[in-house]
């Protein structure tokens, strides 16, 4: 289904288009100059952890691999977030702060964004990063004997759900959650 939708969009022929939808890569990729391209991407989350401060944080760095993933340094970010009515307006900024520092952090601080009211709570970020041209790190590019170096845990998503279905106190997950942090 997934693929229907995207092979829907036209598809742009402009050769400054490094990375866009053919790859399955997590960002696209538009070259301004010979010495410098930027990077797009788009990310949003439902809560993984109860607390809205580390929510926050977890959303932005969620947001933010995919420009690092692909070689790139942050630049800016806008915010997306949806939040059902009954939230306390306290709760949704302490979600923000908690993504608007993280993003501050690494280069790439929240300059606007979007809000709407839902039936789901969502954050998420528009993050544009950039990198040279020649430097991109991208799916295609991986050979055959180049090391593989994880810099966060895997596996944090069937703990949190674990947590969410009750299986798991949260204390046990601490070490995933403060992974999920890092950038």
């Amino acid at each position: 289904m997934l693929r229907q939708i995207i092979q829907a969009l036209p598809v742009p022929t402009d050769e400054r288009i490094l990375c866009g939808l053919e790859n399955a890569e997590d960002a696209a990729v538009y070259q301004v100059d010979e010495n410098k391209a930027l990077i797009l991407s788009i990310d949003v989350i439902t809560p993984i952890v109860d607390d809205p401060y580390t929510f926050g944080a977890i959303a932005a760095a969620n947001a933010l691999s995919d420009i690092f993933a692909m070689g790139g340094d942050g630049v800016a970010s806008l915010s997306f977030i949806s939040t059902p009515s009954d939230i306390p307006t306290e709760i949704t900024a302490e979600m923000m702060r908690g993504a608007g520092e993280l993003a501050l952090a690494n280069a790439a601080p929240i300059l606007g964004g979007h809000s709407v009211e839902g039936k789901d709570l969502y954050l998420g970020l528009a993050v544009i990063g950039q990198s040279h041209p020649k430097k991109l790190l991208t799916n295609d590019g991986l050979k055959e004997n180049l090391a593989l170096i994880l810099t966060k845990p895997i596996g944090t998503g069937t703990l949190t759900t674990a947590v969410k279905n009750d299986a798991i106190d949260v204390a046990k997950i601490k070490n995933a959650v403060l992974g999920m942090q890092q950038t």
